[in-house]
């Protein structure tokens, strides 16, 4: 019986794909599954958008020029002949010598999914630390339709100078100087440029275990040094007071800190963005134990993103009333 089935799926195959060469349907069975002609196409059945309408760019000072892209996704069969999108700049906080738009439309290659449209911006005339933007819009596309809530797009295009390895995320181990070990912190530390001075000088924030106010500091990319002023007050991160930053050191064999107003001289690493600061002394400037020295520490900044950002932590044996 198993014998006799198997002859009559096998006949009844032959006579399905004869039917199929007789009546032209062997070309649809044998086109690729993801390309087909353009004129069969409900324009409905195509619909393109933005991949990502709001972009942040960020160039590179080091480089004449930065090169971005603006790209179209298309949802829906693949096409065997191109599709173009016009694209139209609206408006730009740019200077007209600071960016170049190769193209007045982005094209969907034929058997592909995605186009693109590639724009240049200039660094020199780019103010560091200024925030510019590039307002566009694309037009109707020449198959399928476009999706009304992806069809604008804004570009925010920055540009760090020379400081630009430095501004980022940190995490920072402070090595204590007044317990090694038992009162080591680590602290997670933002830098961005300082609006008073960008060219030369960065804002730190979260230093000393998450302070609220920032700290300021000098980078000469020349030399690789940087440079904190002492004095400078950057609030209270541990319940006793504000904190003071000093050049700070601490004698173990007679059991005295140092805490003056010297500057705080470290290096910076131009590859890796790596700060190193040491003889970073903290000092309580207000509160009931004003006039104390918290710690003073040899630093390590090593520059992360999220997914490696570690968390502050104080150990709680440093408590004042604990001393």
């Amino acid at each position: 019986m198993k014998k006799y089935s198997a002859i009559l799926i096998v006949l009844f195959a032959v006579l399905f794909f004869s039917s199929c060469e007789k009546d032209g349907l062997s070309d649809i069975a044998n086109r690729p599954y993801d390309k087909i002609d353009n004129a069969g196409v409900d324009a409905g059945a195509v619909t393109l958008s933005l991949t990502n309408p709001e972009m942040d760019v960020v160039v590179s000072a080091a480089t004449e020029s930065t090169t971005f892209e603006i790209s179209v996704a298309l949802w829906g069969p693949v096409l065997s002949s191109d599709i173009t999108v016009p694209f139209t700049l609206d408006s730009t906080s740019l200077d007209p010598t600071a960016f170049t738009i190769n193209g007045s439309e982005i094209v969907i290659p034929a058997g592909s999914n995605r186009g693109v449209l590639t724009v240049d911006l200039k660094s020199a005339p780019m103010f560091p630390g200024k925030i510019y933007k590039l307002y566009y819009t694309l037009g109707q596309p020449s198959v399928g339709v476009l999706n009304e809530l992806a069809s604008k797009g804004v570009v925010s295009a920055y540009n760090p100078g020379f400081l630009g390895p430095w501004v980022g995320t940190y995490n920072v181990h402070a090595a204590s100087y007044g317990d090694p070990g038992n009162w080591d912190e680590e602290w997670v530390v933002t830098t961005s440029l300082a609006p008073s001075d960008p060219l030369h000088s960065i804002l730190m924030y979260g230093v000393a275990g998450g302070a609220p106010d920032p700290l300021l500091a000098t980078i000469d990319v020349d030399a690789l040094t940087i440079t904190i002023q002492s004095e400078q007050v950057v609030g209270d991160s541990y319940g006793y007071g504000d904190i003071g930053i000093y050049w700070g050191s601490y004698d173990a064999d007679t059991d005295t800190w140092t805490m003056n107003s010297d500057d705080i001289v470290g290096t910076v690493d131009a590859e890796t963005g790596a700060i190193y600061i040491d003889n970073f002394g903290e000092l309580l400037v207000s509160g009931a134990y004003t006039g104390y020295t918290w710690d003073a520490f040899n630093t390590t900044w090593t520059k992360t993103d999220k997914s490696t950002t570690k968390k502050s932590k104080i150990p709680s044996s440093k408590k004042m009333e604990n001393r």
